[in-house]
């Protein structure tokens, strides 16, 4: 049973978060998917609404519906049996999934959306909701968190560039280095071993100060 306490933009989220996770040509179980979904951090609540999102997909449903509306029906309660007959649901669950697509869709139709797909700071999303908007977000998995990591690195280095004045590029030098920063507790190292080595290479083989640019090097012919 799925409780009120999810939010629309909550289950907007878990949507994405199977469309994106549970991407597979064989359904899984409802005991594979159960042991798969425990080893997650989603509430029980979240859990349930995944099985759902995950057995009822909300394309499929939402295409559905579109085709009944169009068909001139109006017998909720055919709708619904015609549902059971596909996924076998109780008339319960199944006029629940249908409530909340339908809420989605007024949702994702009554609202402007900008797509980022990108890494962003952890406050981020509270910044949003504090703005009165609704963040759609989702916890990478460790590999995908790396590979967001260099992304947003280089994102940052483009920023870099685009700084003109002294207290833009100081700005952006800063996103920088909090994103290099994260790069290195990831990897597990630790931020003054990592300036100790970096003083070590320097001293070996110097920094940056002579603005030193090499051309070409030539070998001479024995």
């Amino acid at each position: 049973m799925i409780e009120e306490e999810l939010t629309i933009a909550r289950k907007v989220e878990l949507e994405n978060w199977v469309k994106q996770n549970l991407k597979s040509d064989k359904k899984l179980t409802e005991r594979e998917l159960t042991a798969l979904l425990r080893k997650t951090n989603f509430s029980e609540e979240e859990i349930n609404y995944l099985r759902l999102a995950y057995y009822m997909p909300y394309e499929e449903v939402a295409a559905e519906l579109i085709k009944f509306e169009e068909s001139g029906f109006t017998s909720n309660y055919q709708f619904a049996y015609t549902m059971r007959q596909k996924y076998g649901y109780n008339y319960f669950i199944i006029n629940r999934r249908l409530s909340d697509v339908r809420m989605m869709k007024y949702f994702l139709n009554q609202n402007e959306e900008q797509v980022y797909h990108k890494l962003v700071r952890d406050n981020i999303d509270g910044i949003i909701e504090h703005n009165g908007e609704v963040p759609i977000t989702r916890i990478l998995s460790d590999e995908e968190y790396w590979i967001a990591l260099m992304a947003k690195d280089l994102e940052e280095l483009e920023e870099v560039k685009k700084a003109q004045t002294p207290e833009e590029i100081k700005g952006e030098l800063v996103d920088k280095l909090t994103v290099l920063k994260a790069m290195i507790e990831f990897q597990g190292f630790n931020l003054a071993d990592i300036i100790q080595t970096e003083i070590i290479k320097t001293m070996d083989r110097g920094g940056f100060k002579r603005k030193l640019f090499l051309e070409k090097v030539v070998t001479k012919k024995n």
